[in-house]
């Protein structure tokens, strides 16, 4: 192989083709490209493979098919990147070998790497093998639990050929095979989600250029419906690419950027079911903490409200505002804090909560800060993610003022809602008959509010006192 790795250094190409024929020759250049990237770069054209098949006579050898096949498994998608059509002119040539390579004399003891590339080569030598591979292993798993791949190595022949760029597209591609099929509304069945947030994982080299966390992110976010994802979901997601919700910052960039906006609107959106249970979280700390029988009284209600509007799919983005006792309440109590949590200053046990939901937007807090619902879309204080330190004067005062100013319809744009009484007869008042959004009366209230409020007041027809705009 010396002669051959000199010969490639020096460009003599033409040298190694007239000596093809020679079943050494041929070998020797196939096991170079193998085991020599640099070389196989610069060196291997599809002409050139193709020439290694075709000048053997009368048919390749048995030996020439497995180093063929080593070729292929160990570069695969890499060959495109170094000349295009590279693959597909060395996937052809190790099917043509197999092809035409003799059978063996007796029946092999073990199975041999050339018989399953010419009984199998679409598991081997086509361009979606890895794919293809993947659903074998978890199709034929038991629990939700794939097949191990090593087992179908053994089965294959393989041992020594799945170290190369194959077997990592493999165990790529049954990662991703699992989050296709796995709930991700539940902790059942996601404990290999562990593995998957590995740096070594997701920094590997995935699809078209990009790392393969970028294939694992955008397969976690190509989700339908509004069901919202379980906390260990959450945690991966977050655990790759960062909150999604800091556009610019260098993890943002890395991440989060070359994903299809789809996959990062759902990510922002799914971010929300975090704010919205820290937020939760700390309002019932502190009406427990504090024995304030009316917060107690009235979580219920404010629960089944927030939980209603994401289940809708009105949600876009969220954003919670912690005083320190109320962090530290709320960390006591769920642990670390994935999400982009903003600090409310001089009043320490207090929690607010921005939430966006396209035509309208609301804060919410503890204690006896109202439901402020605004229509429209925000001013840009509650959407600044630079600005990490905010009062209660500027979300009771400057907000509102703000947005009165912006706003054809000035302070009658928003409204103000104490918790107080069936306060949720305010609040979908404004959305429904002034706002103009329809809304599903029984994801928002309670089986008892609803009732009464339907009862008392009747239902609010959408649009029926339409703000000026």
């Amino acid at each position: 192989m010396d002669e051959i790795r000199a010969a490639i250094d020096h460009g003599e190409i033409d040298a190694i083709v007239t000596r093809l024929h020679e079943r050494r020759v041929a070998r020797a250049l196939v096991s170079v490209w193998s085991h020599d990237v640099e070389r196989a770069r610069v060196s291997m054209t599809p002409d050139l493979v193709r020439a290694v098949v075709e000048r053997q006579d009368p048919h390749p050898s048995r030996l020439l098919v497995r180093a063929l096949v080593d070729l292929v498994l160990r570069h695969f998608d890499l060959l495109d990147s170094w000349t295009a059509g590279l693959f597909d002119a060395t996937s052809a040539a190790a099917r043509r070998a197999a092809r035409l390579a003799p059978l063996p004399r007796r029946a092999p003891v073990v199975v041999d790497v050339a018989d399953v590339a010419r009984e199998h080569p679409e598991e081997l030598l086509v361009r979606d093998a890895p794919r293809r591979v993947a659903g074998l292993l978890v199709a034929s798993g038991a629990d939700g639990i794939p097949r191990p791949l090593d087992d179908w190595v053994r089965a294959r022949g393989l041992q020594g050929y799945e170290s190369g760029r194959f077997g990592l597209l493999v165990r790529q591609a049954v990662y991703l095979e699992r989050l296709t099929r796995v709930d991700h509304s539940t902790p059942a069945g996601l404990e290999f989600l562990s593995e998957i947030t590995a740096r070594s994982v997701i920094e590997a080299p995935g699809s078209a250029g990009r790392y393969f966390g970028h294939d694992v992110l955008e397969a976690m976010t190509t989700r339908t419906g509004n069901g919202a994802p379980c906390d260990e979901w959450l945690a991966a997601l977050v655990d790759i690419g960062g909150d999604p919700r800091l556009q610019r910052s260098a993890q943002w960039n890395r991440w989060w950027e070359p994903l299809p906006p789809s996959a990062r609107e759902r990510a922002v959106r799914w971010m929300s079911v975090e704010d919205l249970r820290l937020f939760l979280e700390a309002v019932d700390t502190y009406g427990r903490e504090t024995r304030n029988l009316d917060m107690i009284r009235m979580f219920p209600a404010r629960k089944k409200f927030l939980w209603g509007l994401y289940e809708q799919g009105l949600i876009r983005e969220t954003r919670v505002i912690l005083g320190s006792q109320a962090r530290a309440s709320v960390h006591h109590q769920l642990g670390r804090l994935r999400a982009d949590v903003s600090t409310l200053e001089k009043a320490s046990d207090t929690a607010i909560i921005y939430v966006d939901c396209g035509r309208f937007h609301l804060v919410e807090g503890s204690h006896l800060f109202k439901l402020w619902i605004y229509d429209g879309r925000p001013v840009g204080l509650l959407t600044d993610r630079g600005k990490r330190y905010f009062t209660r004067e500027e979300l009771r005062l400057v907000v509102p003022a703000e947005h009165a100013r912006r706003h054809a319809s000035g302070f009658d744009g928003h409204v103000g809602i104490p918790h107080q009484g069936l306060w949720q007869r305010r609040a979908l008042d404004f959305i429904v008959e002034q706002v103009g959004v329809p809304l599903d009366l029984s994801t928002v209230l309670t089986h008892e509010d609803y009732h009464d409020l339907k009862r008392r007041f009747g239902i609010p027809v959408v649009g029926s006192r339409p703000l000026r705009r």
